[in-house]
């Protein structure tokens, strides 16, 4: 028999895996959004928590700008579980990542400089009773409620 055939080079193949994958990337940028594929080629989120934070505050959105959690990632450094009411109200984080405050919502959470739990109880103080101290514990956010046994 007589076989006639052309054969594929390996380079044309590799080339062609690379054309249909740029396809596929260029598809879901258009079809999704960029927004939603830029947090996977980004190294930092700064600006997107920053924007929205900014838009929790001037829509009223108290849960959005108090209580939601967010994972801050900059260059030389990742906060998880921050708040925007926490970012804004520490005098430390808000300088560094240029946060504004929000003097429209008003949080019941006490902001405190603690790293530890420890630290939060002290910063419990009369008539705080059930109130939230919001610390930031070796780059994570973390809560305490104050009781009666911590004033």
């Amino acid at each position: 028999m007589n076989k006639k055939g052309q054969e594929l080079s390996t380079t044309t193949v590799i080339l062609l895996i690379l054309a249909v994958l740029v396809l596929v990337f260029l598809i879901l940028g258009f079809s999704i959004g960029w927004s939603k594929i830029n947090p996977f080629l980004s190294k930092s989120n700064v600006d997107s928590i920053s924007d929205a934070c900014n838009i929790a505050c001037n829509t009223n959105q108290n849960y959005a700008f108090c209580s939601q959690p967010r994972d801050l990632k900059a260059e030389d450094s990742k906060l998880k579980g921050v708040t925007c009411n926490f970012l804004s109200g520490n005098s430390n984080l808000k300088a560094k990542y240029n946060l504004a405050e929000c003097p429209a919502i008003s949080c019941n959470q006490i902001l405190s400089l603690a790293v530890t739990e420890e630290g939060a109880k002290a910063d419990c103080a009369e008539k705080s009773i059930g109130e939230i101290v919001q610390y930031l514990e070796a780059d994570t956010m973390k809560t305490y409620t104050c009781s009666a046994q911590d004033i």
